[in-house]
């Protein structure tokens, strides 16, 4: 088994599940959420919010989104770390943002890891697609004022420490 781990810049990731509103779907046992979810004095969550349920169900929708994407990336973190080094080897770990603005080295990877050749109609796809494509550093910056203007500066400073990891692993300033 081989599997290829794309990770996505963590202020990109916050902003989208707040836009669609996966900091509040829980509450109501939404069917499209297609995720186990825990019940506790008939308040739903998550499962990764299993063991701090009373502080997930007192802060704000970007502050549970925020925290929730911080234990998901710790745990994701921690799984890693306790595989074998022989079972490290079968994950492929790349960023969404060097997929979408350098697609050809990304793809080679991939198909280095596979062992596999990439589709004659690779070029095409990637054309329809978009890709390449400049990740606007100006549209990010947005996003995050838009997040510290709805978080408290605790969980603000986890959202800062997460993208501070993600940019030393993936060496981009976006």
């Amino acid at each position: 088994l081989k599997v290829i781990l794309l990770k996505r810049h963590p202020a990109d990731v916050v902003y989208s599940w707040y836009k669609r509103g996966w900091g509040i779907r829980y509450q109501d046992n939404d069917p499209l959420a297609f995720m186990p979810l825990l019940e506790k004095n008939k308040y739903y969550f998550p499962w990764y919010v299993n063991n701090w349920e009373n502080e997930y169900s007192s802060i704000s929708e970007v502050e549970k989104i925020i925290k929730s994407i911080s234990v998901l990336m710790r745990l994701e973190q921690d799984s890693f770390e306790s595989l074998s080094s022989n079972d490290k080897k079968k994950i492929l770990i790349i960023s969404y943002e060097n997929l979408l603005e350098n697609p050809f080295d990304e793809i080679s990877k991939i198909m280095n890891f596979l062992g596999k050749n990439s589709s004659t109609r690779m070029a095409k796809i990637l054309d329809q697609e978009k890709c390449p494509n400049k990740i606007s550093i100006k549209n990010r910056e947005k996003k995050i004022s838009e997040i510290s203007k709805n978080s408290q500066s605790h969980y603000f400073d986890i959202l800062l420490e997460r993208i501070s990891i993600y940019e030393k692993r993936f060496s981009t300033d976006k």
